[in-house]
């Protein structure tokens, strides 16, 4: 936030969705990542005269709102050039997409306590793959576990933990998904859903 106001941005609206919870009571939205929130306050931004930076972080796109968005902000960033390309069709103007990627103070992890996994989620000693993230098709969970079958036939000794919450979008997706281990005999393939302690899992 210091480097933004150094940089000339007076006014930031972050996280706008506490101000539009009404809209998440009764109604299951496509994308819900904050894309609507764009929507509301480049508008109103507009009527102001106020530059907006659209910040993008997911894959999906959602039509021609995507359109408006792209056409009311001042600048778009995405996290990765994947991201940055799916934005493409939707801008006319390509240079208001700029690539600024996630980054990670270290630091802030060193004082963590690992999680012990074979306690908390009741697996074997054996060595462990760790996938953690939204259970979304873009991401390919199905191809991770496709390759823990591969391994089962070469007799390795592993556990494979998936950690995230589904997608509330794809419900198809991720009952698929949840049925892959059973489907292939996988016992050691093993989901943790949502959790709010991934950092020490992964150290």
């Amino acid at each position: 936030l210091e480097h933004l106001a150094q940089a000339g941005i007076r006014t930031i609206c972050y996280n706008f969705m506490p101000v539009l919870d009404w809209t998440r009571t009764a109604l299951r939205h496509r994308l819900p990542n904050g894309a609507r929130c764009m929507l509301i306050v480049g508008l109103a931004a507009f009527f102001c005269r106020m530059p907006v930076v659209w910040h993008v972080r997911v894959m999906e796109r959602d039509g021609h709102l995507d359109r408006i968005r792209a056409l009311l902000a001042r600048v778009i960033i995405a996290n990765s050039s994947a991201v940055a390309q799916t934005l493409k069709p939707y801008c006319k103007k390509k240079s208001k997409i700029h690539i600024v990627h996630n980054g990670i103070d270290t630091g802030i992890y060193s004082q963590l306590q690992p999680v012990n996994l074979q306690k908390t989620f009741s697996i074997s000693k054996d060595p462990v793959i760790l996938a953690v993230g939204r259970l979304c098709s873009w991401k390919r969970f199905d191809i991770l576990i496709d390759a823990c079958k591969i391994l089962k036939t070469c007799k390795v000794k592993y556990t494979c933990l998936i950690i995230g919450q589904d997608a509330e979008a794809e419900p198809d997706y991720c009952k698929m998904l949840r049925s892959m281990p059973q489907k292939y005999n996988l016992t050691n393939v093993i989901f943790g859903n949502w959790r709010t302690d991934v950092p020490s899992i992964m150290k």
